[in-house]
């Protein structure tokens, strides 16, 4: 696969993931993978699309799994004969630094978080994409339900 495809899998995966439209039970899911990550005390959240698992495990993140996992399938055979890719993984990190190129725009409340995707192919070809972004854990009472059914 050319190094230029693999970069367009890693900033769509990027850009769709971190979307508002990317929702768990209707919310957020950038808000409900932060809810999880503060109930278990960690400051990350990874996906591994090929292997299919989560980091730190939650049931309710399976949907949100196999969906970006057959969306990397699915284009990844747009783009090539055969399964080309050897590991393709999302992290999520809240409570994240600022990065060193420029101020990160405020759209909403809440703490810096950073999407950080990787893909890479059985040749070795690496490519990474990137997102930082502010949101809160999601709170039912704040914040409304999108009207989209899942």
């Amino acid at each position: 696969m050319r190094k230029s495809q693999l970069k367009n899998l890693a900033a769509g995966l990027c850009t769709s993931f971190s979307s508002r439209n990317n929702s768990i039970s209707r919310y957020w899911a950038l808000g409900k993978i932060y809810q999880v990550a503060k109930e278990s005390h960690v400051e990350f959240v990874e996906f591994d699309l090929v292997e299919q698992t989560v980091t730190p495990h939650a049931d309710n993140f399976g949907i949100i799994l196999h969906q970006y996992a057959l969306w990397l399938k699915n284009k990844a055979a747009k783009n090539s004969k055969e399964n080309d890719i050897q590991s393709a993984t999302i992290k999520v990190e809240f409570n994240t630094s600022q990065p060193n190129t420029g101020v990160v725009y405020r759209q909403t409340y809440g703490d810096l978080f950073l999407v950080l995707v990787t893909v890479s192919d059985r040749r070795g070809k690496e490519a990474t994409a990137k997102i930082y972004g502010y949101c809160a854990p999601t709170d039912p009472i704040r914040e409304s339900r999108t009207t989209r059914s899942d």
